[in-house]
């Protein structure tokens, strides 16, 4: 898994509000969605245990991972991106179809 050694404890910039926020759209984005994306999964894993473990410098890093290769972010509404990702169209095939078919149908 990708910057494992980023899983040490410190305090967090963002508010209960904030931390609330995330974790109820990742819940929500796991509960409703039919990913079969491993690293996504993991990506959504980290954030959550990145913000249980208050560590501010791998949140931080993760929450930009998944909005640069996924276009996520979890501080904003995530209903259209979960439309995008989880209705996958055949021309879908790999990761790469996916990020070109969200930015084209994104606008």
């Amino acid at each position: 898994m990708q910057d494992q050694k980023c899983l040490k404890g410190i305090s967090l910039p963002y508010s209960d509000e904030e931390y609330s926020k995330i974790k109820k759209h990742i819940k929500h984005i796991i509960n409703t969605g039919h990913s079969s994306d491993d690293e996504f999964k993991n990506l959504l894993g980290m954030v959550y245990a990145s913000i249980k473990l208050k560590n501010q410098n791998c949140t931080g890093k993760v929450l930009d991972i998944l909005k640069n290769n996924y276009n996520l972010d979890l501080m904003d509404d995530i209903d259209k991106f979960r439309t995008f990702y989880h209705k996958k169209s055949p021309e879908i095939k790999n990761k790469d179809d996916l990020k070109d078919y969200i930015r084209n149908n994104s606008k």
